[in-house]
């Protein structure tokens, strides 16, 4: 009786021992699949040890699942496949051909941009949070707006705003992913044509309109003038 005490006493003593440690190195911030991640691994300790017979077990089976448990958050950061103007092509290249992630991904994106946006961002699928997440995106954006540049034969403003070149190919859902996901600035003037997004709407439906473009053709940009008014664009004056 007095050993099965003292077996029970050490097996509290070393779970709680095991917590501590993934406590430490599972910050706050993990998402909620991180943390049903690691204590599912503690239930996991508990029935492992339980099933010990001697101290001699328990202090394996303790020592084997710490090692087990414990990592290097910092080797999870992904490593950037391509310099910033390869990202940039890449993107531009992304919304031309408005491709979607595979369903195993569509947990995180529904389009190939956003994966690339997080992958230049740096950020880790399964371990930010939506706060963390949106901090890394924003703070990207932040330094990459003015650069983030398209240039095709298709496009009216040469090596304009990638924000521009997603209207040109009629991919407002680009605009909408930045703006309501991670609430980015898109009210920026362009270096190439001295507009920001709204002025680049308002100046091509004037130009359509004394061209005699069709109404179809006005209605399409009257609509994407309502949508962009409707997330927070403003003309720069």
């Amino acid at each position: 009786m007095k050993n099965n005490l003292l077996i029970c006493a050490f097996l509290f003593i070393a779970v709680g021992f095991t917590y501590a440690k993934v406590k430490k190195v599972m910050p706050y911030n993990h998402s909620k699949f991180s943390r049903q991640f690691y204590f599912s691994k503690i239930a996991q300790i508990d029935k492992e040890i339980e099933e010990a017979l001697t101290m001699e077990q328990i202090h394996k089976e303790v020592n084997r699942i710490e090692k087990y448990m414990i990592f290097n958050i910092e080797d999870t950061i992904p490593k950037l496949k391509w310099t910033d103007e390869q990202f940039i092509r890449l993107l531009c290249g992304d919304i031309v051909t408005k491709s979607k992630v595979s369903s195993t991904e569509s947990e995180y994106y529904e389009y190939t941009y956003e994966k690339r946006i997080w992958e230049w961002a740096r950020v880790i699928a399964r371990v930010d949070n939506e706060e963390t997440v949106k901090k890394k995106i924003q703070e990207w954006w932040n330094k990459y707006k003015i650069k983030c540049k398209c240039d095709t034969n298709t496009f009216n403003v040469p090596n304009g705003n990638i924000l521009k070149f997603a209207i040109s190919e009629g991919q407002l859902d680009f605009i909408e992913v930045l703006v309501l996901n991670y609430d980015l600035d898109i009210n920026f003037i362009d270096p190439a044509d001295h507009k920001n997004l709204l002025d680049y709407i308002n100046d091509e439906i004037i130009k359509m309109k004394t061209d005699g473009s069709s109404k179809s053709s006005i209605e399409i940009y009257d609509k994407y003038k309502a949508e962009l008014i409707s997330i927070g664009a403003k003309p720069s004056k």
